[in-house]
């Protein structure tokens, strides 16, 4: 007898309904968004800027109709937390890196843009670990992907002048603030956490 059958009608319902917030709509568009980093990271590096922007927007349409699908069909899910800021996160990395290889962006821009990444999945991680909840990304945060996006874009039409510098500005200040909002958040939850 497998262990599935062992289990009791609950247990069953439990499994069969975690099963179901994981193959969702909205997952499905964020998976398809963090398969879409490669292929950028590709046609960027061949020249191919058409394609690029392209995909770079149907990146940008996945990611407004994963949390517009989630809200619709109440499918929030503790995957989808994890992989729709994931997904955000990839393909912003392989197109920033790509590039900044190109000669296309400003090294300390992308460093900028990476590290706060990075410090921001370690921070999750490390909440995740100690108290078993994943903290959502903030507003300025969100807010801070699409003007990044929007830069990328240009950048990849190779637009110059003030709006480009106007956007580098927003796009820093959202991040910072972005960051000190998430950092505050997790110090709150690790508190409680620990006090638990």
């Amino acid at each position: 007898m497998s262990p599935s059958s062992q289990l009791d009608p609950d247990a069953e319902l439990t499994v069969y309904r975690a099963r179901q917030l994981v193959y969702t709509a909205s997952n499905g568009m964020s998976l398809m968004r963090l398969l879409m980093a490669a292929p950028m990271a590709a046609v960027l590096w061949n020249g191919q800027r058409p394609m690029a922007v392209a995909i770079g927007i149907a990146a940008a349409v996945t990611d407004m109709l994963d949390g517009h699908l989630a809200r619709k069909f109440r499918q929030e899910s503790e995957l989808g937390k994890v992989l729709d800021p994931l997904a955000d996160k990839v393909f912003v990395a392989a197109t920033v890196i790509t590039l900044v290889l190109r000669d296309e962006l400003a090294l300390w821009l992308a460093a900028t843009v990476l590290a706060r990444d990075v410090a921001i999945l370690i921070a999750g991680m490390i909440v995740k670990s100690r108290t078993g909840l994943v903290l959502p990304s903030n507003i300025a945060g969100k807010v801070a992907v699409i003007l990044l996006s929007v830069l990328l874009l240009l950048l990849i039409l190779k637009v110059q002048g003030i709006a480009v510098t106007v956007l580098i500005a927003l796009v820093l200040a959202l991040l910072a603030l972005s960051t000190f909002s998430y950092a505050r958040r997790a110090a709150e939850v690790l508190r409680k956490g620990t006090r638990g």
